[in-house]
């Protein structure tokens, strides 16, 4: 199974601050409220130290069902090791417990739905789309 320690030694990075300041213990994160719902689990939000995070929670058993699912959020983490970039998502700590995953996350303002609806014409303009294209090709290269 993947494990915070594994995945640590696998992928060192002197310069990144990627499990400093965090806790182990998932308790001491205090519950906001629900984001959303994927197929291995749920994205919620997360205050710790004053800060708030989006914490992936991934359920083992649900993992262990599906064919190479596991190798997938290990690819997930090392991706997320390797960019470091303002615009996107860094991920700021593992914990592994025996029965889940947490992936501790930036938080964003808003989900990109959120945005457009918040838009006068609640559309996206061309304009608009060609800067987060060019901002997801910055973030890409």
């Amino acid at each position: 199974m993947i494990n915070q320690i594994q995945i640590q030694n696998q992928h060192p990075n002197q310069n990144t601050n990627l499990y400093r300041g965090f806790s182990n213990n998932f308790n001491d994160y205090t519950y906001e409220k629900d984001l959303g719902k994927g197929s291995f689990g749920l994205v919620q939000q997360f205050t710790y130290n004053g800060e708030s995070y989006a914490i992936k929670t991934l359920d083992k058993q649900r993992l262990s069902l599906k064919k190479g699912a596991l190798e997938r959020i290990n690819q997930e983490v090392k991706i997320h090791k390797i960019c470091r970039h303002k615009n996107i998502i860094a991920l700021k700590h593992v914990i592994d417990t025996h029965l889940n995953i947490y992936l501790i996350m930036e938080k964003a303002e808003k989900s990109l739905a959120e945005y457009i609806s918040c838009q006068p014409s609640k559309r996206c303009t061309e304009y608009r789309a060609r800067i987060w294209t060019e901002e997801i090709l910055d973030a890409l290269l």
